[in-house]
């Protein structure tokens, strides 16, 4: 009983990830079309290397997510996000330069740059 818990509780954890991570990509390409076929139109807008590691970017945006979310107030690292919140997630941190390289994120999206990378702008 105690294994079928805990496979259930991982499969929980697991899917929660995969939901997540499959709404930002496509919210990304839906808001910022110019980046789709880009460097800047992939996982690594967000990600460094490590798939679960975030660049600033993607730490700027998490961090106006978990600030503003309003939702079951559950773990941080299993909620799921509506494409919609991670949007206005977007949005807001279009005028932050995230990776202090002094072009603010939205000029680095619509040049197809990394806005978490300050050697590529």
């Amino acid at each position: 009983m105690k294994n079928c818990v805990l496979s259930m509780m991982v499969l929980m954890t697991l899917s929660a990830s995969l939901q997540a991570s499959t709404n930002f990509l496509p919210t990304l390409l839906n808001q910022y079309p110019q980046v789709a076929g880009t460097p800047a139109g992939d996982c690594m807008t967000c990600h460094t290397i490590d798939k679960w590691q975030r660049n600033s970017f993607g730490l700027d945006l998490q961090k106006w997510l978990r600030e503003n979310y309003e939702g079951d107030q559950q773990d941080p690292q299993l909620r799921v996000y509506s494409w919609q919140f991670i949007s206005e997630g977007l949005l807001a941190i279009e005028e932050l330069d995230s990776d202090g390289d002094g072009v603010n994120n939205l000029e680095e999206l619509e040049n197809g740059t990394f806005p978490g990378d300050e050697l590529d702008y």
